[in-house]
């Protein structure tokens, strides 16, 4: 007997990042075809941004969407130039992607968009989920609340286009080949590390092969679209968070790296985001049926590290 059998398609802008990366291969194991849309042709599966711009999207079931300039590159000078920049190739990446789902003969059925949990504005006592209100004269807003309502605004599609949407507020992403772990391992195989300025902030972190599978969640499951928060369902402070670390690994974590050395590496702006945190849950996910393999801090780390 013959089956007409026909492997699902997926089209991811920023597939070739960290999180992009266990994107793909948490979807390749599930068995969709996956390709990715990057700067310049090279790889098998690759269009470039300049395909979509003179054809459109070609025919899939799926796209996501991760694109954008990294904010965090130390000692890189935090100008206007930069900021636009790190703006821009987000909102111009997901803005040409929903234009383009938007104008398919054939649109595809999911369309997940990223942001960032820096949509919550800077609080020490507010808890935020995606049932929050979030209101734009709040204390603790800044560039980056305002860049990620212009990041979730461009993913939008008019009312006429079919696409189911969602939307996926990435933490702190934990991995061992790439994101802030990668960054720490060393310092903390030395027995330098500590907390960062006085530890006494939020952490919102989460395991890869969990954001990974929440993509996947959101792309997979017809019942889901707007919000999720990608972030673990027990957030840390800082302090503890470096503790753990430590005793994971074996090694003190008490040498505190000062607040004036992380505003002379990211400037000011950049590093008042790291060290003025907010504690963001995941209860909307959970209520639509995401589950965690790593919900807690040290069942996660000791799986990286």
């Amino acid at each position: 007997v013959g089956l007409n059998f026909r492997m699902k398609k997926i089209l991811i802008g920023g597939g070739t990042g960290f999180i992009g990366r266990a994107i793909t291969r948490t979807l390749a194991e599930s068995g969709w075809e996956v390709w990715s849309i990057s700067r310049c042709r090279g790889r098998a599966n690759t269009i470039t941004w300049g395909d979509v711009e003179r054809n459109g999207i070609p025919t899939c079931d799926a796209v996501i969407n991760l694109a954008g300039e990294n904010a965090f590159q130390p000692f890189k000078k935090w100008d206007e130039k930069y900021k636009d920049a790190v703006l821009q190739s987000r909102v111009n990446s997901t803005r040409l992607l929903a234009n383009s789902i938007a104008a398919a003969s054939h649109p595809p059925t999911s369309w997940v968009t990223t942001s960032a949990e820096g949509y919550y504005p800077a609080s020490r006592d507010k808890l935020f989920t995606e049932y929050s209100e979030v209101d734009s004269n709040d204390e603790g807003h800044n560039y980056f609340t305002k860049m990620c309502v212009q990041w979730e605004e461009s993913g939008n599609l008019p009312k006429h286009c079919p696409t189911r949407h969602s939307i996926i507020r990435v933490g702190l992403v934990l991995g061992k080949d790439g994101g802030i772990l990668r960054q720490m391992y060393y310092q903390y195989k030395l027995g330098a590390g500590g907390p960062v300025g006085t530890g006494d902030y939020y952490f919102n972190w989460i395991h890869w092969q969990d954001v990974a599978r929440m993509y996947q969640f959101a792309v997979e499951s017809s019942s889901v679209s707007g919000v999720l928060n990608g972030v673990a369902p027990q957030p840390v402070l800082q302090r503890e968070f470096a503790r753990a670390l430590g005793n994971v690994m074996c090694r003190p974590a008490i040498l505190t790296t000062p607040g004036w050395m992380m505003r002379l590496m990211f400037g000011s702006e950049r590093a008042q985001l790291v060290m003025s945190g907010k504690q963001v849950l995941p209860r909307r996910a959970q209520d639509l049926g995401f589950t965690f393999n790593y919900p807690d801090l040290t069942s996660c780390l000791r799986d990286l590290v």
